[in-house]
């Protein structure tokens, strides 16, 4: 059972929503596998029979598809719900799930005065610029934002249907690292258990969650490791990877993005980085922690004005790329040297 601060605050939410006239159900951007399946998620509860409330799902970039995410195959017909574009209708409510600020939103507060802000996340910084009179309803402790969502649904007495358990389990899995980061606790596997007994199609899901390695990523990895990594001291491991570069290797995004799980496989790896360019000087800085007790990589990404959880983070930054990868070098460094 959640805290009674966190239960007054479902209450709260509740109470808001029923009286709303119009939802924006916002996700951060980039968008991934848990903000997506939350977002959908409170799309289910929001058109339940005696709820029916109009809304719009909103992200301000292209929500990812299945070939690029295959977890999010079996939502392949609901990832057409969002919209890049704010709805003509003035929301009445604003949901925003898993986020780290109104940036990442794309949104800017005093753009809706009028409206009242819930916030559902699971990371351990609440974002600093949230509206005071906004309802920020956080768990750290959830495994993704769909398990705090699933707690949510409980309290209010909300019956989870199968297509509601999908989305909550593809959450739970996405940022579990499919269970297997500490993110994994036992909160998380009794929610998934009790998924499972809802008719998800779970052999259909563990299929899914196989990962898949084609020769061009293996060739992709290589030119990485060869030519943009670094390994260096107290088991810092970065790489920082261009456009052109991954252009000239035959790359996507994806190829590169992926290498960073299995750079934390090293033998002496402690903090892996990947900075990857997204644009005209901005680059996508994703970080993961081996040992999230003794160096946070979210408080390391708060460094870049990025954010996350102390095992997985992530930041923008605009500007030279090694120059972030020697901040983050620097913080790693000294937080060692430290303890």
């Amino acid at each position: 059972m959640k805290s009674d601060p966190i239960l007054d605050k479902f209450l709260a939410a509740h109470s808001k929503i029923k009286t709303a006239n119009h939802i924006l159900i916002v996700s951060p951007a980039p968008p991934d596998a848990d903000s997506i399946t939350s977002c959908l998620l409170l799309s289910e509860y929001l058109k339940l029979p005696w709820l029916n409330k109009p809304h719009t799902l909103y992200c301000t970039q292209t929500v990812p598809q299945p070939e690029e995410n295959l977890l999010l195959k079996f939502f392949k017909s609901d990832l057409l719900q969002f919209s890049l574009d704010l709805p003509r209708v003035h929301p009445t409510c604003i949901a925003l799930v898993d986020y780290g600020n109104f940036k990442t939103a794309g949104l800017n507060a005093s753009d809706f005065m009028d409206a009242e802000f819930i916030g559902f996340d699971h990371h351990d910084q609440p974002a600093d610029d949230f509206p005071e009179n906004g309802l920020q309803i956080i768990d750290q402790e959830a495994a993704s934002t769909t398990a705090l969502l699933y707690h949510y649904f409980c309290y209010i007495g909300v019956p989870i249907s199968k297509a509601m358990a999908t989305y909550i389990t593809v959450g739970i899995l996405a940022d579990t690292g499919r269970l297997t980061n500490p993110k994994a606790n036992a909160d998380a596997l009794r929610i998934v258990a009790n998924c499972i007994e809802k008719g998800i199609p779970w052999d259909r899901i563990l299929e899914a969650m196989q990962p898949r390695i084609s020769k061009n990523r293996l060739h992709v990895w290589a030119q990485i490791a060869l030519h943009s990594m670094s390994i260096g001291a107290y088991g810092f491991i970065s790489a920082v990877v261009s456009k052109n570069n991954l252009n000239h290797w035959g790359g996507t995004a994806k190829d590169a993005e992926s290498l960073l799980g299995w750079k934390q496989m090293l033998e002496d790896a402690r903090v892996t980085v990947l900075i990857l360019e997204q644009g005209d000087r901005e680059w996508k800085i994703a970080l993961r922690s081996k040992v999230p007790r003794e160096i946070s990589v979210a408080k390391i990404a708060r460094r870049l004005g990025g954010g996350g959880h102390p095992h997985m983070a992530a930041a923008i930054w605009s500007g030279d790329p090694f120059d972030a990868e020697e901040i983050l070098r620097k913080e790693v460094v000294s937080i060692l040297q430290k303890s």
